[in-house]
């Protein structure tokens, strides 16, 4: 919020804020620039065997979630189903380029995969472009 508008409107006798005067950040997250950031130095300063430990660690972090919920795909419903595909599709795009590639790859698969998986992660060729996580 811009002080100024907080005062003008004190002056003027209101008690709530003019949403003309808010002014609302733009551009990229500067928390997310600080993390991404932090994130490559502690990571160019760490040995190989332990860059690779973090990274196993991560990936089990995104990753996991679809572990547990798999039981979700033994139930009849499609809407476990659907639930299941969306939360792998966005455990593919968080964990990385790679993971998003594979998934790219499996939405082209109807031969091998599902149809509704396929349907799922086609999102996946046209939403993940330059913004898509390291």
């Amino acid at each position: 919020l811009r002080r100024r508008g907080l005062r003008e409107s004190a002056r003027e006798g209101r008690t709530r804020l003019d949403p003309a005067k808010i002014v609302l950040p733009s551009g990229p997250d500067p928390v997310k620039a600080d993390y991404a950031r932090y994130r490559e130095e502690f990571l160019a300063s760490a040995p190989s065997p332990v860059r690779r430990w973090l990274r196993l660690l991560e990936l089990s972090f995104h990753l996991l979630p679809c572990l547990v919920l798999s039981p979700l795909l033994a139930l009849p419903l499609p809407a476990a189903r659907g639930l299941w595909y969306a939360l792998l599709r966005a455990s593919l795009f968080r964990a990385g380029t790679v993971w998003i590639k594979l998934g790219q790859w499996m939405a082209t698969r109807p031969d091998l995969f599902p149809a509704g998986l396929c349907a799922a992660l086609a999102p996946l060729q046209d939403q993940a472009g330059a913004g898509a996580p390291p």
